[in-house]
Parts: structure tokens; C-alpha cells; sequence
């Protein structure tokens, strides 16, 4: 399974750390540990804290949000990828 999408944030609490662009969402393991990889362009960045943990990561899709908690994310300069073990939670 592949969505693309566009928007959603990653937050450490609840301060917005970044906001996402462009993303791409594939599951690349099924069963009761679905595991998923996520790349993304990142829009707005703040530099300090980014490099706080653990980070809580919401896409946007459509009117849902599917959100991880305790999200590590390899962070670029204007990019983000991440992989997230277990079911998102859909709200």
C-alpha cells in the first residue's frame, strides 16, 4: 500500500516542530506489527526543537489525521523520513 499526500505536522508535546509538505506513506509489513516508511518535504522547521524526542507525527488525509506517537524521524535539511511500527491512531 502506497498514499500520497500533502500537510501534517510533527510535534514534540505540543509545540509544532515541523509542518509537512509533500509526503509518501508505504506499509512495507503486514500482520499485527504493520510497519510503515514515510518520506516527506518538510515547509517550516524549527531548528531547536527538532532535536528534541520523542516526537509525535499527524498526516493529513482529507478529513482524518493518522498520527503516530514516539515517532524518531532522520531529519534533512528540507526533509523527513521516518518508519513507524504499529497502526496508526485515526481520528
Amino acid at each position: 500500500m502506497r498514499i500520497r499526500g500533502h500537510g501534517g505536522t510533527v510535534s514534540v508535546g505540543y509545540r509544532v516542530v515541523l509542518t509537512l509538505g509533500d509526503w509518501t506513506l508505504t506499509r512495507t509489513a503486514l500482520g499485527s506489527s504493520s510497519t510503515y516508511a514515510l518520506t516527506a518535504d518538510c515547509e517550516v522547521v524549527d531548528t531547536f526543537w527538532s532535536q528534541r524526542r520523542p516526537m509525535a507525527l499527524r498526516l493529513h488525509m482529507g478529513n482524518r489525521v493518522w498520527e503516530w506517537a514516539n515517532v524518531n524521524p532522520d531529519l534533512g535539511e528540507q526533509s523527513l523520513a521516518a518508519t513507524m511500527i504499529g497502526a496508526p491512531l485515526i481520528h
